[in-house]
């Protein structure tokens, strides 16, 4: 049996990501799932555990967020040294770089990873993505108004390369961590509901049966989406 955290739902709620809690409740049915609040002190903290999922918050509850796993850092990383499944999204990717630049204003993040994000409240970004994933073709979105600068010790550890929209930045085509068993995207919820392939990968990594519900349709609109964004005249409705 697997040990299963989501990791405070009741801040990492924003845009599609409860879909996230949907698609989880039904491949970890048969495994011990456990709800951590804002309010109490991270289950991966005083035990171990196999998956951990975090998404997206408002920049309110992020500062919150940070704050509340600092003490809890060291733990973190020595969790996903040895193995564990963390999967964030959007900007619950950003609590685990160097800094966060909020309007000028920097304050410090986990310091697990080599990037800084800076926060600039115009322009806004708003694109689809397409990307390429080791092969694998990687559909997304992003809604966010941050651009992410990337440290040398990032070379090789970023999760897919866009084909179509933003990256780290709009200079930096990579995207995202992908470092053992971490995978974290600035791209919007339901990442992982509606790229099957990759939803996959992980259930197989973890050991686990890769059936996925309703996967005859989410891979037919996946397949759909992936034809669609490659078209040449497909275009992007904002760029940066």
């Amino acid at each position: 049996m697997k040990t299963i955290e989501y990791l405070f739902p009741d801040a990492g709620y924003l845009y599609g990501d409860v879909g996230h809690l949907f698609l989880f409740d039904q491949l970890f049915e048969t495994h011990r799932v456990v709800r951590t609040p804002l309010s109490a002190t991270p289950l991966f903290a005083k035990e171990d555990v196999d998956f951990i999922y975090l998404g997206a918050m408002t920049e309110r509850y992020q500062r919150d967020v940070i704050t509340k796993l600092m003490p809890h850092r060291e733990r973190l990383w020595e969790l996903i040294e040895g193995g564990v499944h963390l999967l964030l999204t959007h900007n619950a990717m950003d609590n685990v770089g160097q800094t966060i630049n909020y309007r000028g204003e920097p304050y410090e993040a986990l310091g697990l990873f080599d990037f800084t994000v800076d926060v600039q409240r115009w322009p806004r970004i708003n694109q689809f993505i397409l990307g390429d994933f080791d092969g694998l073709g990687v559909t997304a979105h992003k809604s966010q108004f941050t651009t992410t600068v990337f440290g040398p010790e990032m070379e090789g550890k970023h999760f897919f390369t866009t084909l179509k929209g933003m990256g780290a930045n709009p200079k930096d085509k990579r995207e995202g961590i992908h470092y053992k068993n971490v995978y974290a995207t600035q791209c919007m919820g339901p990442f992982f509901v509606i790229n099957p392939p990759v939803m996959k990968l992980i259930l197989r990594e973890m050991g686990l049966p890769e059936d996925l519900p309703a996967e005859a349709s989410g891979t037919a609109a996946y397949e759909t989406r992936l034809a669609e964004f490659g078209r040449p005249r497909c275009r992007q409705l904002m760029e940066v």
